[in-house]
């Protein structure tokens, strides 16, 4: 049978916190970040450059809409 509680308010809030701050590291790094290093060995260097803050991009969206979804677990939480 499942579980259909919802979690306390402090585990949403950390979550939360979590994956703002993990955000804001990947859209500083697909947006202000040095020069990414590796990538496909035969295509251009610049290719692997838009590649690579391409995917930190993504997965910095990603990681930004599940802050959003666990601060709102925490504002519409009625557990402890």
């Amino acid at each position: 049978m499942i579980n259909k509680t919802k979690p306390p308010k402090w585990r949403s809030f950390l979550g939360g916190v979590i994956c703002l701050g993990l955000s804001i590291v990947g859209f500083w790094v697909a947006f202000y970040g040095e020069d990414i290093q590796g990538g496909i060995p035969f295509i251009a260097e610049a290719a692997n450059q838009v590649i690579g803050r391409v995917v930190f991009g993504i997965g910095a969206v990603i990681t930004g809409l599940l802050a959003i979804v666990a601060f709102r677990e925490l504002v519409t939480s009625k557990s402890k």
